[in-house]
């Protein structure tokens, strides 16, 4: 139960932090676009008046970013005339939906405002987050403003559904007032209020930040889980149906005890069946000794070899059946041998050697289950025969590769697999069995068509252990509810703790910003695969680490490109605009087909670098150099540059860092230091008096400055300059 609460704990932290950086993303790329929107005025007859059919184009540009961006209003402050991207326009006072109006007075700008349900011109109401946007960025007076409002809970149900949540988690949001806000297959619960909830304890949900409890609803017993996010101080709420996912555990054991009872009694019925035919001749035999036949008289020898011929001939057929029964029996055995305990080492030996089975000195055991259990269900009998033959032939053809084994139908679409390593194999038996299972997956996603989930369990020294490994491996496999489907999970690795949040690579991330602010595409790419070399480093991948580092890595490079003032569409105009970028990387199951989508990006993005630098930067750096060279003895700083450049500080001192090697504060010392020089050689002024006058407010700042860059004091620079 530890495990399950962990996991579950560690599932749901994955999830806040893919959808709060999902979230982030889809605001940051509607921003560039409202950035690169034409929504300026135009002059006629000294009256201000706006194009309307060219802001509502711009409004409709940036719904088309993504699905999950329900409206958009903008407004402008002169005239005070607010735009919907439904059409509408609207005055100031007359508009419908007044709650977001306050922000207006406020110099913030980005605001994101409480879940509320919007109030619609027609229809239903909409459960919404507001986001308000103030433009132009990093500037006291804003001249306009757009409400983003989100379309939050179908923004969460595709992360989910798209990360293989599975159906019976439940996931609840709430705000800091208790009312939730976004609800994951319990649509009914949006805007209802945590405490309506009798089954969750709510002094333990609100008081505390993260945790899980137990308790039971409907009869059932459920494991809450929860934790809060730091970023927009909502709660996420995990529930998940213990019962079900411990029920999973023995109902193959069940089925199979009923499968044995009712063997037993036909065995039973075979026997009495077997017994009367035997017996009749022999009968017959004592009843002619006795002579007590009624038969005609016959000679007796001749009579004897009759019968002893019929029950030679009967004999060979129960022989011949029994053969033709052989498999069927022998499937039996291997069966109740992995999901039941009931042989002993004797009987386990005694049949292994009756079928013919090689005993070894290992078994690991795979429990294998289809994901697609509806596609199953629907098949007819003849088809389900042959679904079930093409798993076991892919199955035996992949353990002839790697050792031997025997492979069984536990139920339908459930299968599972004891493999013995060959004895040259055995120094590494967690990374072939691991193997073994992943080329099985991917194998039967290409012949098939279909996703299985794989668990694994340990690994154990003899045949009587192999339903303890069995045991191991289903309990591993229960939890797909968590990690989602088409995964292999390994009992061992669950059990010792192993499965945590894999880190994102910040040195490598900030790294790669530097070689595409540079314009260096080769060396970027190369970063980028050494990112997703992280993950192949890792002993255990799930999928949510593969959309993590995607997400982290896409909303890195959507900054930049704010930060380089790159549009949006100049970059994901192939892919189809950024919201068919994310939902391509939803999609993707392996980490090299994330680096061939973010290796196009980045070259797009440091082509655009490239084609700025070559018209703006020397200009830019010359500026810069004039700006120090006539101001170095005032106070000056890379902000105060940056605004007399109009640049960004951050791109500015990548790009003086670029042209001259020097940071721009080194670059500042050491033209005021040339200076003190001077001063020093051709004055008396003394040495307090020269920092100042170079632009130095502390001397003995100064006098550390030109120690570093000159190996010696003030004074003794002026002593050896008069000697």
């Amino acid at each position: 139960m530890d495990e399950i609460t962990s996991n579950n704990e560690q599932e749901l932290k994955q999830v806040v932090s893919t959808y709060e950086v999902f979230l982030d993303s889809t605001i940051k790329a509607a921003m560039v676009s409202m950035e690169q929107s034409d929504t300026s005025p135009v002059l006629t007859n000294d009256y201000v008046f706006f194009d309307h059919q060219r802001i509502y184009n711009n409004l409709n540009n940036i719904m088309q970013l993504s699905n999950f961006i329900y409206s958009i209003y903008y407004f402008e402050k002169s005239p005070e005339i607010i735009y919907t991207s439904a059409g509408f326009s609207f005055e100031l006072d007359d508009f419908y939906d007044s709650e977001w109006l306050e922000t207006l007075s406020l110099e913030k700008d980005f605001y994101l405002l409480p879940a509320r349900k919007i109030p619609p011109l027609s229809g239903n109401e909409k459960v919404v987050i507001p986001v308000v946007i103030n433009l132009p960025l990093n500037t006291i007076n804003h001249l306009y403003t757009y409400v983003l409002n989100l379309d939050a809970n179908s923004l969460f149900n595709y992360m989910v559904k798209n990360t293989a949540t599975k159906r019976e988690r439940n996931i609840k949001i709430i705000d800091p007032n208790g009312m939730i806000i976004i609800s994951y297959n319990e649509p009914d619960a949006i805007f209802k209020n945590i405490q309506e909830f009798d089954y969750i304890d709510k002094k333990l949900l609100l008081k505390t930040p993260e945790g899980s409890f137990q308790t039971t609803y409907n009869g059932k017993r459920i494991l809450v889980s929860y934790c809060e996010s730091t970023k927009y101080g909502w709660k996420y709420i995990s529930e998940i149906n213990l019962d079900l996912v411990t029920n999973n555990m023995y109902r193959p054991i069940t089925i199979m005890l009923y499968i044995s009872v009712m063997l037993l009694v036909l065995s039973f019925a075979a026997s009495i069946s077997v017994s009367k035919r035997l017996y009749k001749p022999v009968r017959e035999l004592v009843n002619l000794i006795g002579c007590k036949s009624d038969r005609a008289e016959e000679d007796e020898y001749e009579l004897i070899g009759k019968y002893l011929n019929e029950y030679l001939n009967e004999n060979r057929h129960l022989k011949t059946e029994a053969s033709k029964n052989m498999k069927i029996m022998e499937k039996l055995f291997l069966t109740n041998l992995i999901a039941k305990d009931i042989y002993n080492p004797d009987e386990i030996a005694e049949k292994f050697s009756y079928f013919g089975i090689p005993s070894s000195d290992n078994y690991t055991v795979l429990a294998i289950e289809v994901d697609d259990m509806e596609y199953v269900n629907t098949l007819v009998p003849n088809d389900k025969m042959l679904f079930d033959y093409a798993i076991e032939d892919i199955s035996m053809r992949l353990l002839s590769k790697y050792g031997i084994g025997f492979f069984v139908s536990i139920e339908s679409g459930k299968y599972a697999i004891a493999f013995s390593q060959k004895p040259e194999m055995k120094s590494d038996t967690q990374k072939i069995t691991v193997k073994l299972a992943t080329e099985l997956k991917e194998n039967i996603s290409e012949t098939l068509r279909l996703t299985v989930s794989i668990g694994i369990g340990k690994t154990v020294d003899n045949a009587g252990e192999i339903n303890k490994s069995y045991c191991e491996a289903s309990k591993a496999l229960t939890l797909r509810e968590i990690f989602g489907d088409g995964e292999v999970i390994l009992y061992e690795e669950l059990a010792n703790n192993s499965i945590l949040t894999i880190n994102y690579p910040e040195d490598l991330d900030e790294t790669l910003v530097q070689h595409v602010t540079a314009g260096e595409a080769d060396k970027a790419e190369l970063i980028l695969k050494e990112i997703f070399a992280v993950l192949r480093k890792q002993k255990y991948i799930q999928r949510s680490h593969i959309y993590m580092f995607s997400l982290q890595l896409l909303n890195t490079l959507i900054k930049l490109m704010v930060e380089l003032e790159i549009p949006e569409n100049e970059i994901f105009v192939n892919a189809g605009g950024f919201g068919a970028l994310c939902s391509k990387l939803m999609q993707v199951r392996k980490e090299t087909e994330c680096v061939t989508v973010f290796c196009e990006v980045v070259s797009k993005i440091c082509e655009k670098v490239n084609e700025k630098r070559s018209n703006t930067s020397n200009e830019k750096v010359k500026e810069i150099i004039d700006y120090i060279n006539n101001n170095f003895n005032k106070p000056i700083s890379v902000d105060i540059i940056a605004d007399e450049v109009q640049l960004n500080s951050c791109y500015l001192g990548r790009l003086f860092k670029q042209y001259t090697n020097l940071s721009i504060v080194d670059y500042i010392n050491q033209i005021r230091i040339n200076n003190a020089l001077e001063l020093l050689t051709k004055t008396d002024m003394k040495i307090f008096e020269i920092a100042d006058a170079v632009g130095f407010n502390n001397t003995h700042y100064f006098i550390k400055i030109f120690k570093k860059q000159m190996n010696m004091t003030p004074g003794q620079y002026r002593e050896q300059y008069v000697k």
